[in-house]
């Protein structure tokens, strides 16, 4: 009898409209779970979309791109007006260029154990020969770093280590330096800071650095050793005066 009907159910398997209605009911199942688990999913999300409502911490704390204020602020090309002072010290000996600036323009004495005499107008430059200007190349050493507005980059977000009266000394690390003046120049990071920090001093007074005193000879070394600098010891001086006292010049 058991044999009958167990043959009898494997006859009924091999119907064809029992095949269909186990295959549609197998479907049936399978897209019914995958609906549910799609479902869930979506109302676990809506939870985690929910605001939290505990305050951002981060808030109230100031941005590194907030624009900067006062002598902060980089000087455009037609705001600039004072007189100034450059000395570059190198283990070579010492240089000055003494001049004024206006706009566009400058007019400055540049001192190298002898005098000349040079006219600056926008990225091109005249020496004085006695007869008149002719143009000339840039005299300038260590031109990028004969800029206030790197200086005033360089330390927007330092914090002073010490003061004394209205100067403040910096410790600027190389990386910082390197993305100031040489942007394209790509480093190990790990080998950079290794290398001891400079130093920096800035004098201000009111709304200007009247003076910046720049003692890179960390920054040289890593120079050296990668080939991209000779020199061995630098210390730049920046002096400012007679802010908005210069009338234009010509030549």
């Amino acid at each position: 009898m058991r044999k009958k009907e167990k043959s009898n159910a494997k006859e009924k398997l091999q119907d064809p409209k029992i095949k269909a209605y186990i295959f549609f009911g197998f479907y049936f199942v399978f897209f019914l779970f995958l609906i549910i688990l799609i479902r869930s999913n979506n109302a676990s999300r809506k939870q985690n979309d929910v605001p939290n409502s505990s305050p951002d911490v981060t808030e109230n704390e100031p941005s590194s791109t907030e624009e900067p204020t006062g002598s902060d602020t980089p000087i455009s090309s037609s705001e600039k007006n004072y007189q100034y002072i450059y000395t570059v010290e190198t283990e070579n000996g010492t240089v000055t260029y003494m001049g004024k600036a206006y706009q566009n323009k400058e007019m400055f004495t540049y001192v190298h154990g002898m005098t000349d005499h040079y006219y600056r107008l926008n990225d091109h430059f005249f020496i004085n020969t006695g007869n008149g200007y002719v143009p000339s190349d840039n005299p300038y050493l260590y031109f990028n770093y004969l800029d206030i507005d790197s200086v005033a980059s360089l330390i927007r977000y330092k914090v002073e280590t010490s003061k004394e009266g209205d100067t403040a000394t910096y410790l600027i690390p190389v990386s910082d330096l390197l993305d100031i003046y040489y942007p394209d120049h790509l480093y190990n990071g790990f080998v950079v800071d290794e290398i001891e920090d400079d130093t920096f001093q800035v004098t201000k007074e009111g709304d200007h650095i009247t003076k910046a005193v720049l003692s890179l000879d960390h920054f040289m070394s890593y120079l050296n050793m990668v080939q991209m600098d000779t020199t061995t010891h630098l210390t730049i001086t920046l002096e400012f005066y007679d802010f908005g006292t210069i009338t234009d010049f010509e030549i």
